[in-house]
């Protein structure tokens, strides 16, 4: 350090010039790391929440309908529930987020409906009974579903569901203006403008 110091002097160099050098280069260094402005951002997650709902509703009200129209709307609410989130992102110009819905949407269930069964099996005590064992599974694995359902709708309109704004142009203002042209074969007359 002495040495330094010495050098430091015989340059000409002062303690107060070191710090003040070090210090604006830190600033520089900070600021050269410091993230952009995030964009700002319009949340569309609304729209996916009214196609979840419409699909939750055809499933339940199919469920309770006997015959082929309880079979047709069940159906079609499960199939609402796994194209309609990713059908929105597409309709807003995130195809990029479309293909994560459709994961999130067939996932969850899935591995919560997995998970569920387990956990099912493990706290219910069936005592070796083969039954009571697979309605345990049954059960914990419904549950799961519905957990993993539930939570995939969640992400999907919570997390998911947000665009950039885009910058507004500039609006030219409308303007007309006249014409008159005096040429050596007559007068010509006219408008133009912008729009």
């Amino acid at each position: 350090m002495g040495a330094l110091a010495v050098l430091l002097w015989a340059q000409g160099v002062s303690a107060d010039d070191l710090a003040s050098s070090s210090q604006s280069v830190l600033r520089e260094d900070a600021a050269a790391d410091a993230e952009p402005a995030p964009l700002p951002r319009r949340w569309y997650g609304w729209q996916i929440m009214l196609v979840d709902a419409a699909s939750i509703t055809a499933f339940v009200v199919g469920v309770q309908t006997e015959g082929s129209t309880g079979t047709a709307l069940w159906a079609s609410g499960l199939g609402a529930y796994l194209v309609g989130g990713p059908f929105v992102h597409v309709a807003n110009d995130r195809h990029e987020h479309s293909d994560d819905s459709v994961g999130l949407r067939l996932g969850l269930p899935l591995g919560g409906a997995f998970a569920g069964g387990l956990v099912g099996a493990a706290v219910i005590n069936c005592d070796g009974d083969g039954l009571c064992r697979g309605l345990a599974y049954a059960f914990g694995g419904g549950i799961g579903f519905i957990v993993g359902a539930a939570t995939a709708m969640t992400v999907d309109s919570a997390v998911l569901a947000y665009k950039p704004l885009r910058p507004e142009r500039a609006r030219t203002p409308l303007t007309v203006a006249p014409n008159l042209a005096l040429t050596s074969q007559g007068a010509f007359t006219g408008l133009s403008g912008t729009f």
